[in-house]
C-alpha cells in the first residue's frame, strides 16, 4: 500500500491509474497481465483517439466522436484514418480540420500518439503491429448481431432474408481476419415489415454512434468485460453484385421478392426476362390473396409505401393456432414452416406467368407461393420506362397465346 501511494504522488495524474496497475500486478506473484499493463501507457480519460472510416454509415460515428473532441472532456485528441479524401468521412475531416492520413498507415504514426483505434465501415484488415500499436488496442461497431451477419453487408443480408430483429455489435478487431473479434457490446433493435434498407442503414447507423459513445465512456472497463463470439448461429453476408438482383420464379415466394426488393431496390431494380429481353421491375406491389382485392403493399424503386396490405402483413392480434397464439402474419410469412405450407398448398401454380388486367392496367405475376406480383412500371433495355399498358402493348399482345406469357430467370 505504501508503494502505492508514492506511485501516485510522484507520477502525472494523467497515468496515475494505469501506472498503480502496473505496481500491483508487480507486487503480485502470480499477476500474469503484468507485460500487457506495463506497456500500457494510456493517456485517458480523456483519451487519444484514431478513428478508421469510409462512408456514410462511418460518418455518423465520426460526427459523434467529434462533438465529444470539442468538448475535450471525453476525447484530448481525434484522428481520422480514410480510403480518399474525397469520400464523405474525407470531405467532413477537411471541414472540420480534423488530423487524417490516407490509408495505409505506418505503425510510427499510431505509437504514443494515440490510446485506442476505433473501426466503423473501413473495408480494409488491419495488420496486427498496427493493431498492437494502440495501449487499449482497437475496437470495431458492426451493423449486426454477431455472428450472424459477418461480413461487409449485413443490412442487406437481413432484410433479404426477412430478419425480424438485428443490432449493433461493438467488437474487438482481431488480426488477420474480419468480424471475429470478442464482443463488447450489443443493442438489439427491430426490424419493421416495411423497413428497406437505406431507412434500417440510417437508424443502425445512430445507434451504432450512440453505442461507441458509450463504450469510450466506460473505457478501459468495457474491454476488461468483453467475452468471445457463439459458435452457434454464425452466418456471413459477403459482397455482392447486381446479379442478386435477379428473381427466380420457381423458388422465390412473393415474399422473398418484397424482402429482395427491400434489401436492393435502393442499388438495383429486381430483374427477370421476357423472351429473350432482360426486364427491370421499377414498381410493384404484392396481392396478400385474392388479385381483385384492393388490399396491396407497394414496392416502387424509391420507397416500399405503407399500403393497406402492410397491414396484412402486419396483423399480429389475431390468434392462429395452427402458427402459435397470438404469433404475428410477419413472423408466420417469415418463417420456414410458412413456406413450406405455401409451396405444398400450392403445386398446381405456375411462377412466373403473366396476366394483364385491362381495368386497373397493370401486369400480374404469378409467384411459387400462390401470391402475385403487381407490375405497373417496367424498364426494358433501348427503351424509356414503360407502364404495364404499355409493356402489354409492346411485348404480350405480340404473343396471342397468353399461356406461354412467362417471365423467366
Amino acid at each position: 500500500m505504501a508503494i502505492l501511494k508514492f506511485c501516485s504522488t510522484i507520477l502525472k495524474p494523467q497515468f496515475t491509474q494505469v501506472s498503480l496497475l502496473c505496481v500491483a500486478q508487480l507486487s503480485n506473484p502470480l499477476g500474469i497481465s503484468y507485460v500487457r499493463r506495463f506497456a500500457c501507457k494510456s493517456s485517458g480519460p480523456p483519451w487519444r483517439i484514431l478513428f478508421f472510416g469510409s462512408d456514410d454509415f462511418a460518418l455518423k460515428s465520426l460526427q459523434a466522436l467529434c462533438s465529444k473532441y470539442r468538448t475535450e472532456t471525453l476525447i484530448s485528441r481525434l484522428g481520422v484514418v480514410t480510403g480518399n479524401e474525397n469520400n464523405m468521412v474525407g470531405k467532413f475531416i477537411q471541414d472540420e480540420k480534423l488530423d487524417f492520413s490516407l490509408w495505409p498507415i505506418e505503425e510510427s504514426a499510431v505509437k504514443g500518439n494515440y490510446d485506442l483505434g476505433i473501426v466503423v465501415s473501413f473495408g480494409h484488415l488491419i495488420p496486427e503491429e498496427i493493431i498492437n500499436s494502440f495501449p487499449l488496442g482497437m475496437i470495431n461497431a458492426h451493423a449486426s448481431l454477431l455472428p450472424r451477419w459477418r461480413g461487409s453487408s449485413p443490412i442487406t443480408y437481413a432484410l433479404m432474408n426477412g430478419d425480424s430483429e438485428t443490432g449493433v455489435t461493438i467488437m474487438k478487431v482481431s488480426p488477420r481476419k474480419f468480424d471475429r473479434g470478442d464482443i463488447v457490446r450489443q443493442y438489439r433493435c427491430s426490424i419493421a415489415a416495411d423497413e428497406t434498407n437505406p431507412k434500417l442503414r440510417e437508424r443502425l447507423a445512430q445507434h451504432s454512434a450512440d453505442l461507441l459513445i458509450e463504450c469510450v465512456r466506460d473505457l478501459p472497463k468495457c474491454l476488461d468485460h468483453c467475452h468471445p463470439q457463439p459458435k452457434d448461429g454464425v452466418t456471413y453476408a459477403p459482397k455482392f453484385d447486381k446479379s442478386i438482383s435477379r428473381i427466380d420464379w420457381s423458388s422465390m415466394t412473393s415474399r422473398d421478392i418484397l424482402n429482395l426488393h427491400r434489401a436492393l431496390g435502393h442499388m438495383y431494380p429486381l430483374t427477370t426476362h421476357w423472351k429473350d429481353y432482360p426486364v427491370k421491375f421499377l414498381s410493384f406491389s404484392i396481392n396478400p390473396s385474392d388479385p381483385t382485392s384492393e388490399r396491396i403493399v407497394s414496392c416502387d424503386s424509391e420507397s416500399i409505401k405503407t399500403a393497406s396490405a402492410l397491414s396484412f402483413l402486419s396483423v399480429s392480434k389475431k390468434k392462429d393456432h395452427s402458427v402459435g397464439v397470438g404469433k404475428s402474419a410477419v413472423s408466420f410469412l417469415n418463417s420456414d414452416e410458412s413456406r413450406k405450407r405455401e409451396v405444398a398448398a400450392n403445386s398446381s401454380v405456375k411462377p412466373g406467368l403473366v396476366s394483364y388486367n385491362k381495368k386497373r392496367k397493370v401486369l400480374f405475376v404469378e409467384c411459387c407461393d400462390g401470391r402475385k406480383i403487381v407490375v405497373d412500371a417496367l424498364k426494358v433495355p433501348g427503351k424509356k420506362q414503360l407502364s404495364a399498358a404499355d409493356f402489354y402493348n409492346g411485348f404480350l399482345s405480340k404473343e396471342s397465346d397468353e399461356s406461354k406469357w412467362y417471365f423467366s430467370d
